[in-house]
């Protein structure tokens, strides 16, 4: 599946690549299977970029203990943390205005910070 927005990633890694191009199928037609794509599109992130930082997760570790771990290390700025909390928070639930929003700058500041 193409992707104008997430194809870029295809060369570091298909599988965030697969995800966003689902999610930005999905977001107008099943807006729930979306977040949810979006949601594990942020996990699989966060946890590369641990790998990456040489900081190995325990096998077991959560999501939000992964983006507290990031914090604490103060290995990305809050503005970041807050875009991965916000898609960890909004997994399973129709999203508000308010949140359609954040994503929104979320994809708009990424496009010109990243």
């Amino acid at each position: 599946m193409e992707s104008l927005n997430f194809e870029y990633l295809k060369q570091k890694n298909e599988e965030l690549a697969v995800l966003g191009a689902f999610a930005e199928q999905y977001v107008h037609s099943d807006p729930a299977s979306a977040l949810v794509k979006l949601r594990l599109f942020g996990e699989i992130l966060t946890t590369d970029f641990l790998f990456h930082n040489e900081i190995l997760p325990y096998p077991q570790e959560s999501f939000v203990d992964m983006l507290y771990t990031m914090q604490n290390q103060k290995l990305v700025p809050p503005v970041v943390l807050d875009m991965l909390h916000l898609l960890r928070k909004m997994e399973t639930v129709q999203p508000t205005a308010r949140q359609v929003e954040l994503l929104r700058k979320c994809y708009f500041g990424s496009q010109n910070r990243f």
